[in-house]
């Protein structure tokens, strides 16, 4: 609950912050223009993830640029998906650069370390 109560109240803090960016003169083309080009939006939704560090928060600024500056949801989804992608690129620098000793453990991880096939036999794989 307390998580869901922070998504809700960040959501209505970047609302707040961008909502004078209804009133911009520029933001009817940047929103067009994304509209119009879906893989520019993806990039630029990947972008937004990987400089903000977190998917959540690229999508909760993209449903406040829909609700608050006008964006279109033609631009709005490839901005999502972009984002839902952009923040894997930071995690895996980060893993390289504090080496394996530094990486944290993913279940996936350890699957393949101890030689656990995983999803190979949902894919029509056979041992």
């Amino acid at each position: 609950m307390i998580g869901i109560a922070l998504i809700l109240l960040s959501l209505q803090m970047i609302g707040e912050a961008t909502a004078p960016l209804k009133e911009a003169r520029f933001m009817p083309q940047v929103a067009g223009y994304l509209a119009e080009d879906a893989s520019t939006a993806l990039a630029v939704g990947a972008l937004l993830a990987f400089l903000l560090h977190s998917s959540v928060a690229t999508v909760l600024m993209v449903a406040a640029f829909v609700q608050q500056a006008g964006l279109s949801m033609e631009a709005a989804v490839p901005l999502v998906l972009g984002g839902e992608c952009g923040r894997r690129p930071g995690r895996h620098l980060a893993d390289a650069r504090n080496g394996p000793e530094g990486q944290a453990s993913a279940p996936w991880k350890f699957r393949l370390q101890n030689g656990w096939r995983g999803s190979g036999a949902a894919c029509g794989e056979r041992d």
